[in-house]
């Protein structure tokens, strides 16, 4: 891993941390990523996972290529998959989703996280921009 990308993924790291959530922040990013591959079209996916350094990239690209209709995305389903991944409740996974997105955001390209915004389910928004 190059020093860059070691320190992006710090930095990624450090801001959720921040954030006070309850469970490791390691865990929370990994959750959060795989989640919400699952529900990005697949060129957003794919164009926010090579924006991220390679270990949290992997992550929004475990299921690809499935592509369903985002459209379709259940606030509940969603929050309660991250819920499930992180082993929390449905509470600490919404501060983990935002503290996720939050972190990606300051970390990311604009641009990335203009397109992702652009492409996320209506019932999901609220988790993703602040």
């Amino acid at each position: 891993m190059s020093a860059s990308r070691d320190t992006r993924s710090q930095d990624i790291i450090d801001r959720v941390e921040a954030a006070g959530l309850r469970i490791p922040a390691w865990q929370a990013v990994c959750s959060v990523l795989e989640t919400l591959g699952e529900v990005l079209p697949y060129g957003t996916a794919a164009y926010l996972a090579s924006s991220l350094p390679d270990s949290m990239g992997a992550e929004v690209g475990r299921h690809f290529p499935a592509d369903s209709s985002a459209s379709q995305v259940d606030r509940g389903d969603f929050v309660a998959a991250v819920a499930r991944r992180c082993g929390c409740g449905v509470e600490e996974a919404e501060r983990a989703v935002h503290a996720v997105t939050d972190a990606i955001a300051a970390t990311v390209p604009f641009g990335v996280m203009v397109n992702v915004e652009h492409v996320t389910p209506e019932p999901l928004l609220d988790l993703i921009t602040r």
